[in-house]
């Protein structure tokens, strides 16, 4: 009877196990796509960045322009009423050449006076607009530069990124028709619980578990789901994100290379100790010598937690020790009649005096 149901629970590992493959190259297909489409979101993204940039670096060219046309548009009209003023002054003093008396004359000194007090601010205001038009065109100068080059990398860009979108767009819909293939050897119903965990979280849907806590959402597993998942029969969600957990021993079980570089990880990192144990404890699991097992492969999870029992199993030890060369015969008669132990067989008798 327990026989069978050895290897009944044998039978049931290897199916989890193929399961669990099938799972796993359906996810190795949906990393490809995921990460393509993220390529195919982000690539244009950077482009509309560069883009933003270049049209703020045309607008700031631009304001510039503008302010540099009204700049020379004021300095034509200022230019223009200074000519017109001299066009006056150079009259005014023809017509003082001309006056007949005194009355005439001072009125057309006053009127060469006027002028010229009209025009000397005027000259100074066209300097000035001058200078302005000078500094801005500098300042045009030195944008124009980093303008061309940003302006030739988002030629560029578009042209490549164009080049690429389609390549990608291809390689997706290649991988998504393999993907429809992968999923054929996938039961139903854990396709159907895949398929509504890859809609509903983000990437990924599994994920191996090296101690009783979930990689993606940090939260612990109850020990009775913990437990189950060591044993490796069903396959199990966590109970808080609802993704698919697995056991890193069952993860990896396909996979020698995998299997050596953590075992070369955990060498490394001084926990050598703990995967013994850990693959101890599944290996009891897998043949069915788990009622005890499973009642503390949940609480012994660490190197730390391993040592801390030992030291306490030392001390019980040493206890008893101390106790056992502390005690004399006499003493160890009267626990014998108070406890009741003297009624035992004739051979325990027999034998306490050899002792």
């Amino acid at each position: 009877m327990d026989q069978n149901m050895e290897n009944r629970e044998t039978d049931q590992h290897k199916l989890y196990l193929l399961r669990i493959k099938s799972l796993k190259e359906l996810q190795k297909i949906d990393d490809r796509i995921y990460e393509k489409k993220k390529q195919l979101e982000l690539e244009p993204r950077e482009l509309q960045e560069k883009e933003a940039e270049l049209a703020q670096q045309q607008q700031d060219i631009e304001r510039y322009q503008d302010r540099v046309a009204h700049l020379r548009e004021q300095e034509a009209l200022l230019r223009k009423n200074m000519e017109e003023e001299s066009e006056r002054l150079r009259k005014s003093k023809d017509k003082l050449m001309d006056t007949q008396n005194e009355r005439e004359y001072n009125a057309v000194t006053r009127e060469i006076d006027t002028i010229e007090k009209m025009a000397q601010p005027r000259e100074v205001e066209r300097v000035t607009l001058l200078d302005e038009q000078r500094r801005i065109e500098a300042i045009i100068e030195d944008k124009e530069p980093d303008y061309l080059v940003l302006k030739k990398e988002v030629e560029e860009k578009r042209q490549s990124l164009a080049q690429k979108m389609a390549v990608l767009e291809k390689d997706l819909a290649g991988d998504e028709a393999e993907r429809l293939e992968k999923c054929k050897d996938v039961p139903a119903p854990i396709l159907e619980r895949y398929e509504f965990i890859r809609g509903r979280l983000d990437h990924p849907v599994i994920v191996s578990l090296t101690e009783a806590v979930c990689p993606s959402c940090h939260i612990a597993l109850p020990p009775q789901t913990f437990n189950e998942l060591l044993r490796g029969i069903d396959i199990k969600n966590c109970p808080s994100c609802q993704r698919i957990i697995v056991w890193r021993d069952h993860y990896i079980a396909d996979d020698p290379e995998a299997q050596a570089a953590v075992a070369r990880e955990e060498q490394e990192a001084g926990r050598h100790a703990t995967r013994k144990s850990s693959m101890g404890r599944s290996a009891a699991l897998d043949k069915g010598d788990y009622k005890e097992e499973r009642e503390d492969v949940a609480f012994v999870s660490s190197a730390d937690d391993l040592d801390d029992e030992l030291h306490h199993m030392g001390d019980i030890e040493s206890t008893l020790d101390s106790m056992s060369t502390m005690a004399d015969v006499s003493d160890l008669t009267d626990m014998t009649e108070m406890t009741g132990l003297d009624g035992l067989s004739d051979d325990t008798e027999e034998n306490e005096p050899e002792k």
